[in-house]
């Protein structure tokens, strides 16, 4: 796995784990959400290239 797909993983993660925390305090997760998408998309092109 290549440096970036590394940090990819290593932000996708941060991300759940915000998720999660405002899951349990009843905030809105959508932005979240988003990022999430975003950074799975991105990592998604990245297994494509390699």
């Amino acid at each position: 796995m290549s440096k970036k797909m590394l940090k990819i993983k290593k932000k996708l993660v941060a991300l759940e784990m915000e998720r999660c925390q405002r899951k349990i305090e009843h905030k809105d997760c959508s932005k979240i959400d988003q990022k999430i998408k975003e950074q799975k998309e991105i990592f998604e092109s990245c297994c494509k290239k390699d």
